[in-house]
Order: C-alpha cells, then sequence, then structure tokens
C-alpha cells in the first residue's frame, strides 16, 4: 500500500496527526471554554421576580457560538423586570419599533443590550422585547401575553 506521505515518514506522521487530533478535540476546554447551559440571571443573582427561565440553548450571537438563556414574564409584570433590568445591567428602556418593544439607546445606531460580567472575562449579553403586538403605549403592557428576555453568554471572544 502506498502512502501520501514520503516512506519512512508513517512511524512519525501517525503520531503527529494522532495528537493534533486530541488537541483539536481538547481545544475548548483548554481555553477555558467549558460554560454550559444554565439560568444566567439564577447564577449571577440578577433574577428579578416574576421572570420565568424558558430554557437555554447553543447557538450564534453576531456569528459567535454563544448560549443563550431565555426567560418571560406576563405584560402585567414587564415594566418592573424593564426597571430591574436597566438598573442593573444599564439594559436601555423599551421602545416602540415598527412591530414591538425592544431596548433602545439614546446613541442612534447603538443597540439598547445590557451586561452583566461573565466568566473568563467575557460578558453576558442581556435583552428584553416583546412579539408583535398593535400595543404601542407602555399603559397598554398588561395586554401583551408575553415579554421575552434574552441572556446571552459568547463562547469566544470577538
Amino acid at each position: 500500500m502506498e502512502w501520501w506521505w514520503p516512506r519512512g515518514c508513517a512511524p512519525v506522521a501517525v503520531p503527529c496527526l494522532s495528537l493534533l487530533f486530541l488537541f483539536l478535540l481538547l481545544a475548548p476546554a483548554a481555553f477555558g471554554q467549558t460554560a454550559s447551559c444554565a439560568d444566567f440571571l439564577a447564577v449571577q443573582r440578577h433574577k428579578p421576580p416574576g421572570l420565568e427561565w424558558t430554557g437555554c440553548a447553543e447557538g450564534h450571537l453576531h456569528q459567535l457560538r454563544a448560549l443563550t438563556a431565555t426567560y418571560r414574564v406576563p405584560g402585567a409584570q414587564a415594566a418592573a423586570v424593564e426597571r430591574y433590568l436597566a438598573r442593573h445591567t444599564g439594559m436601555a428602556r423599551l421602545h416602540f419599533v415598527c412591530c414591538g418593544w425592544e431596548p433602545r439607546s439614546r446613541h442612534r445606531g447603538r443597540e439598547g443590550a445590557g451586561s452583566l460580567p461573565g466568566p473568563q472575562g467575557l460578558a453576558y449579553r442581556v435583552s428584553m422585547h416583546s412579539g408583535e403586538t398593535l400595543v404601542t403605549r407602555r399603559g397598554g403592557w398588561g395586554a401583551i401575553p408575553w415579554f421575552e428576555v434574552s441572556v446571552a453568554l459568547p463562547l469566544e471572544p470577538p
């Protein structure tokens, strides 16, 4: 049988390739990427009353791998959760944009998401929004069944 590498290199190449494969398999743990899904706000002791954890999944945040915990709060309690998140994470107040409520910064072009310190120098990104709704005034939030809160932890630096 012919090998694709020069004759005599096989005794060295096979162990080297095996070590390379093992390194690639273990690299995330070696660089501190051992975070796992959880109720991030409860772990950080920043979970406001009335907020219900609905789950966590791995996905992407602005093209970076991330873990995202999701929560929900009834519309009638959304203002209290919004105030809590604004005070503790710096999240901007919610504004009605087109078809739903989302955090908007006063500075043009800037996101209104808040943040909390995370592991290995990474930060949790905290955001709150409603689904599509015709309710355009804060006083009508009680008519919105649920607002959602997402807390994303990037698994890699930008």
